[in-house]
């Protein structure tokens, strides 16, 4: 059965049969492709071209997106839990409301994107580029959010418990009412300073820069 063109989101639609044969025949590029609710979990998906794509709803759990392009993708409501999307491009995706516990995204690229109420517990962004993204509601408890770039980011009521937000740039973000319980604050930057904490302790230092 081929694929049909949707006139009115103006995107191919494809169903989970449809693109794991597309896929097996060696079609990589699938971009402002149509894939709500399709189940790809635990394929090997890296270098996948999913840019503008719509995965509303869909099942990936467990998937390999390292190096895949999801630029401006909707994966609303996705389900990510454990996959891998290290040195993904995902500037100005939506992932509102995504499951990614326990997810690999080691050196995103996710300038702008749209991570509210997205489920990070114990997910790995160490290292990411999530400026400007919008991480209001979210649960990074228990994550690794280490040497990540949070530069103008909305935390607004995010869940911070126990996560490691050790030498992560957070200058001009929001972190209102965030919950910081426990959460490792080594050598970030915020935008009233930098915080060195050392065991129970803490000291604000100016910042001149």
């Amino acid at each position: 059965m081929m694929p049909f063109f949707d006139a009115t989101s103006n995107r191919k639609q494809m169903n989970t049969a449809q693109f794991r044969d597309e896929f097996d025949r060696g079609q990589r590029d699938f971009s402002y492709t149509n894939l709500t609710a399709v189940d790809l979990s635990g394929m090997n998906l890296s270098e996948i071209n999913f840019q503008g794509a719509v995965l509303w709803k869909a099942n990936l759990e467990g998937t390999n997106l390292s190096k895949a392009n999801l630029t401006q993708a909707n994966c609303s409501q996705v389900n990510l839990s454990w996959a891998v999307l290290s040195l993904a491009r995902a500037e100005s995706a939506n992932f509102a409301s995504a499951k990614l516990h326990q997810a690999d995204l080691h050196s995103i690229r996710a300038i702008g994107c749209n991570f509210h109420k997205a489920d990070l517990e114990g997910a790995n962004l160490s290292r990411g580029d999530l400026e400007r993204a919008n991480l209001s509601r979210a649960n990074l408890s228990y994550a690794d959010v280490s040497w990540a770039n949070l530069n103008g980011t909305n935390l607004a009521e995010a869940n911070l418990h126990k996560t490691n937000l050790s030498w992560t740039d957070l200058d001009a973000s929001n972190p209102e009412h965030a919950r910081l319980g426990l959460t490792a604050l080594t050598g970030i930057r915020l935008p009233w300073g930098v915080y060195v904490i050392n065991h129970k302790k803490a000291r604000k230092e100016h910042n001149e820069s």
